[in-house]
């Protein structure tokens, strides 16, 4: 009987799947038309055969190494999303090495504590991260090998043969390792084993989570390190879908072009993003919709996780005939367990400024650690996939403990989950707890809104600040917002417009930047003006 390891993934699609294509777009520095230039593609009996030349290279490596220390190997990665990328994955975990994508996005002094903290012995590295990677060498000691992808990549995996028996692994060894991003402490090292990534894939793709299948063509915009792509770069070859890398995504209209392009060239079917990626889209596509690029996209699901959508922005996807499926994680959980689809018609009767979740098998949750219903309180998790401690030094923490999500959330009768909101963000109004997601969905109801953060500045005059950012071109009042919230017994207590929001690591609006940002510019002007 297989276990359930990643090598088994790599096995099945080079046997069952060869012929599929991986195409990966290197954009960096692209200034043409013809995006034909910066594409390479291949099959994955090609990509197999390249992650056992990988796995085969670095056992060469790392055989002095082995006979020094008795210890599994971590290999870190400061790359992009490309095939090579991918490789490296399936290349090092294979082999029962642990994989360790790296965010560049991170402070400087955070990625020395990673680094450190990880105790990579190799890095590979894209070169555009070159300027990182010359800053941390020297005072990390413990990498053997840096390795630039441009420079050596190629030449060093020719060196080796493509066939290998890889060697015994067990399902609960590690497999993959991600950091948190750090914004309230240091960041924390999460270990994922192979059962764990099997499982939470195998659940991922069913017709309750993301509904993949093989006749897909998948294009996953967020990083690796966003835990494995939010289990992308293990879902698709696990279904054997089509693959379709871009190694850089910027938000701006430049790249949204080129971005669309890319959709329909490929016919994607299937795109996952942060919603600050998306927001930018649908602005692009109502401007534009009348292109025959954009009336001829075969795109008809997207995924976005980490921020809980309302049925208003949704819906104008779907004018389009594009599907959005909301999910709800964090890097415990891999972001796979809980989703917002859902289980009949009728349950769309409800708030439509209120997204909604349920969770899949193999997740279970409850509130305040008592299984109560239709109360706010902390939402606590616990799963097959649920990280039991996070990495070194590890604990005696049991897989069955229930783990603190730091939301307060509402479980309802139905089972849905509605996300209020982290503890840290929540903000109070006439003495009740709202969630500052709601006011945020209540702002962008409004056409020419295009971004919209409510922040609770924590000040007795200022209180709570709704801060948006509007489209191009266009004129906002204060009072146009405020007259969204009249039907509500809770409104924000100024609205400010900026041009844009500041943006955390995890390309997400940095509220603890602008909440200083804020206070700074009400302050100023509360001092002028008496």
């Amino acid at each position: 009987m297989k276990k359930l390891l990643i090598s088994s993934i790599l096995e099945y699609v080079i046997r069952y799947h060869p012929n599929t294509e991986i195409v990966s777009y290197h954009t960096y520095g692209y200034n043409e038309h013809d995006i034909d230039n910066i594409s390479q593609r291949y099959t994955y009996s090609e990509f197999g055969k390249r992650c056992k030349q990988v796995s085969n290279m670095l056992l060469n490596l790392l055989n002095k190494e082995q006979k020094k220390k008795n210890s599994t190997f971590i290999i870190g990665t400061l790359c992009c999303n490309s095939f090579q990328h991918l490789e490296l994955c399936y290349g090092i975990t294979s082999i029962g090495y642990i994989f360790h994508p790296i965010n560049p996005k991170l402070d400087t002094e955070y990625l020395y504590y990673i680094f450190k903290h990880a105790n990579d012995t190799i890095i590979f590295y894209d070169r555009c991260f070159e300027h990182i990677i010359n800053k941390l060498k020297k005072r990390c000691r413990n990498v053997v090998n840096w390795i630039c992808i441009e420079d050596s990549y190629e030449i060093m995996i020719d060196l080796f043969p493509d066939d290998i028996d890889f060697p015994y692994i067990e399902e609960n060894d590690p497999a993959v390792l991600c950091y948190t991003s750090g914004t309230t402490s240091k960041p924390k090292g999460v270990i994922y084993s192979h059962r764990d990534i099997l499982l939470s894939s195998m659940m991922g793709i069913s017709p309750d989570g993301v509904g993949l299948s093989a006749i897909d063509t998948v294009l996953p915009l967020q990083g690796f390190y966003y835990c494995n792509s939010w289990n992308f770069i293990f879902m698709m070859p696990l279904v054997g879908c089509k693959i379709v890398f871009i190694d850089d995504y910027s938000i701006n209209n430049s790249y949204i072009d080129l971005f669309t392009d890319i959709l329909q060239k490929e016919e994607v079917t299937l795109s996952a993003g942060l919603t600050s990626y998306w927001i930018y889209f649908l602005q692009h596509m109502k401007q534009n919709h009348s292109l025959s690029r954009f009336r001829n996209l075969f795109l008809s699901k997207i995924l976005i996780a980490g921020a809980s959508l309302n049925q208003l922005f949704i819906n104008q996807f779907k004018q389009y005939t594009i599907e959005v499926i909301n999910c709800y994680g964090m890097m415990e959980n891999m972001y796979c367990g809980f989703y917002s689809n859902l289980k009949n018609k009728q349950d769309e009767m409800y708030d439509p400024f209120i997204g909604r979740f349920r969770p899949i098998f193999g997740i279970d949750m409850k509130i305040d650690e008592e299984d109560l219903e239709n109360v706010n309180g902390e939402l606590y998790i616990q799963g097959l996939w649920t990280i039991r401690d996070y990495f070194k030094p590890k604990s005696d923490t049991l897989i069955n403990e229930w783990f603190s999500t730091d939301d307060i959330c509402i479980i309802n009768k139905e089972g849905y989950l509605n996300v209020v909101e982290k503890k840290r963000d929540i903000l109070k109004i006439s003495g009740q707890w709202v969630s500052s997601s709601l006011l945020e969905s209540i702002a962008m109801s409004h056409p020419d809104v295009l971004q919209s953060s409510c922040i609770s500045i924590g000040d007795s005059i200022l209180g709570n600040i709704c801060v948006i950012v509007i489209k191009a071109r266009t004129k906002i009042v204060e009072t146009e917002i405020l007259k969204l919230y009249n039907d509500r017994h809770y409104f924000p207590g100024y609205v400010i417009f900026i041009e844009e929001f500041p943006v955390s690591s995890h390309d997400q609006v940095d509220k603890e930047i602008l909440k200083q940002m804020i206070y700074n510019m009400m302050s100023d002007f509360i001092h002028i003006n008496g």
